[in-house]
């Protein structure tokens, strides 16, 4: 490990729907370059908003979550995160 400032970005899903991603480095103390290319890209492409196929639903598709006991009782829906 060196120590050096990461940051881990969407790319696309393999053939089979796995998600794949690239990986930014910078020097010590550049966190601010990371961030400001993470944004660029997050500008750039829609990767961040897509999500791989869960339980026969396609990537990019609306997930609901029907399990009462992992959603608290309740029908959440899911379409990503804004992150």
């Amino acid at each position: 490990m060196t120590g050096s400032p990461t940051i881990t970005l969407s790319c696309g899903f393999t053939e089979h729907g796995l998600p794949i991603a690239f990986q930014f480095v910078a020097r010590h103390m550049e966190e601010d370059r990371l961030v400001r290319a993470g944004h660029a890209c997050q500008i750039a492409t829609d990767w961040h908003r897509q999500h791989p196929p869960i339980d026969g639903v396609g990537v990019g598709e609306e997930q609901v979550n029907e399990n009462p006991v992992a959603s608290g009782g309740r029908q959440n829906t899911w379409s990503g995160s804004p992150i």
